[in-house]
């Protein structure tokens, strides 16, 4: 509903720091949170959906809120407008309830091709779940393992170094190589030169 209300009103999306393409060697795997709790980030989120998918040539990209959605195709093309069109009228649960541990479930076993030593698995989420904690431990477990490394952004951070409070990043917390936050577009470039530096 946040999408279709930023379509009808027109609003300025501001251009990403990294809209030119670049070549990658890095595959990278963007699992983006669009459930109700994040939906202050939605405007923030659909730029850094678009943008990702413009300059990062081996990328895979998802969302999910209660189910995980493999949306990298309806994100092609040079028009933001054209590809929020595609994405809205494929995510039927956006700005629904929160099951990260499923979502990252059915990644790290429908999508096991997709994850390897050369791939950064990027979540991004407030860590708010209400599905069972096991099952976000048994798939943060399965991604870490198999992926290259794997990054959190939490929109709502603020001390990087502190284990957060929340249940669903507190059973994650083990399996994530990098947390960082991002409730902008510069706290995002911040989290990407950090990428760049670690490789």
């Amino acid at each position: 509903q946040t999408m279709r209300e930023s379509l009808r009103k027109g609003g300025d999306y501001v251009d990403l720091w990294y809209a030119h393409p670049k070549p990658r060697t890095v595959n990278i795997v963007l699992v983006c949170d669009v459930s109700k709790s994040m939906e202050i980030y939605s405007r923030f989120i659909i730029q850094l959906l678009w943008g990702f998918q413009s300059s990062h040539r081996q990328l895979e990209t998802f969302v999910f809120s209660t189910q995980l959605a493999r949306v990298t195709r309806h994100l092609k093309g040079r028009r933001l407008r054209d590809a929020l069109q595609r994405l809205t009228d494929y995510v039927d649960d956006w700005s629904a309830g929160t099951r990260i541990g499923a979502s990252l479930h059915t990644l790290a076993t429908e999508y096991t091709r997709l994850l390897n030593s050369k791939t950064v698995v990027i979540v991004m989420s407030d860590g708010w779940d209400t599905g069972e904690m096991d099952l976000l431990e048994e798939a943060m477990k399965a991604i870490h393992k198999r992926a290259g490394k794997v990054i959190w952004i939490n929109p709502l951070a603020k001390d990087v170094n502190e284990v957060p409070e929340v249940a669903g990043l507190k059973t994650a917390w083990p399996y994530i190589d990098l947390y960082a936050p991002a409730h902008d577009v510069e706290g995002l470039h911040g989290v990407v030169t950090k990428l760049r530096r670690s490789r």
